[in-house]
């Protein structure tokens, strides 16, 4: 067994769960929420109150496993998407890290890495396309630190977008033809991540003013928005558009997001649930998907 954490702004989502090769049986899972303010863009900001939190959680385990893979999904993680020259693979660290402190205008004390996503060609130069992140030091440190405190050893700390896409390699997703998206619906925030013939192409993260628990209709009607604008950038990148909605995120609402979609939008979509179940991945709810992410490697 194997256990995951998802670590979001006010809320922590666990999942322990059976993995072998591109299969994955969720045997238990739990989410709670805690305080605003307790993670900001420097981490964990009480460690002892953290910790004691995870703990009393994990209580709910019967698990003698102290170690697990944190998924970091909060503003203590900064997103870019860069572009910098093909050069020896030794050589990439150094490009990302200097392309991202200079147009971030980030200190020496950020931690850095990057995703591959493909080989391009721009303006006649070989070019490399690269998903890069970027976390201060102090923050990474505070995780380690709170982790320790719950009797917990981090053996991997991973990203919500790097858990999508390695989500959506391992169980098939990504063998299209086509632009398609996958939407994470949640509570007080909306994520949508654009892939074009199985490849990563971005993300664009939307907070919600309306709350999908207390005022749907209004949530939902926001959320049909937000697809409608990324369905239009996409046609300023070609003129395919979307040809398909993956949903994830909040089972209680997903249905009506799909039909209104649907209905207003023309595109058509799949509940990720409801449709991987036959690829290897059981017994999991929507909301789960990142910290399942986290378990899988490419």
């Amino acid at each position: 067994m194997s256990l995951a954490i998802e670590i979001k702004n006010n809320e922590i989502i666990l999942v322990d769960a059976k993995v072998n090769k591109s299969k994955v049986q969720v045997r238990t899972a739990l989410s709670f929420e805690f305080s605003e303010g307790l993670i900001n863009q420097n981490g964990i900001v009480d460690t002892d109150n953290f910790a004691l939190i995870l703990s009393q959680q994990l209580s709910q385990f019967d698990k003698k496993e102290k170690s697990c893979n944190v998924c970091i999904n909060n503003s203590s993680i900064i997103y870019r998407e860069i572009f910098v020259p093909k050069v020896d693979e030794k050589r990439l660290p150094f490009l990302v890290r200097s392309e991202m402190m200079s147009a971030l205008h980030l200190t020496p004390d950020y931690l850095m890495d990057y995703i591959p996503l493909e080989e391009v060609v721009k303006e006649g130069n070989r070019m490399y396309r690269v998903l890069a992140v970027a976390i201060l030091e102090s923050a990474i440190a505070s995780y380690i630190s709170a982790f320790k405190k719950a009797n917990l050893k981090i053996n991997t700390l991973d990203t919500a977008t790097n858990a999508i896409i390695k989500l959506v390699d391992t169980f098939g997703i990504s063998e299209v033809e086509h632009q398609f998206i996958v939407a994470d619906v949640q509570k007080g925030q909306l994520k949508l991540y654009l892939f074009d013939e199985g490849v990563y192409v971005l993300a664009r993260n939307t907070r919600l003013s309306s709350s999908l628990l207390e005022d749907t209709e209004s949530a939902v009607e926001e959320v049909v928005e937000s697809i409608s604008k990324m369905n239009q950038y996409t046609f300023t990148r070609n003129d395919k558009g979307i040809q398909q909605i993956i949903y994830v995120g909040m089972d209680e609402i997903l249905g009506d997001v799909k039909e209104r979609v649907e209905q207003i939008l023309n595109i058509p979509g799949k509940i990720l649930s409801e449709s991987v179940k036959k690829e290897g991945l059981t017994d999991f709810e929507n909301k789960h998907v990142n910290a399942i992410g986290v378990l899988l490697r490419k």
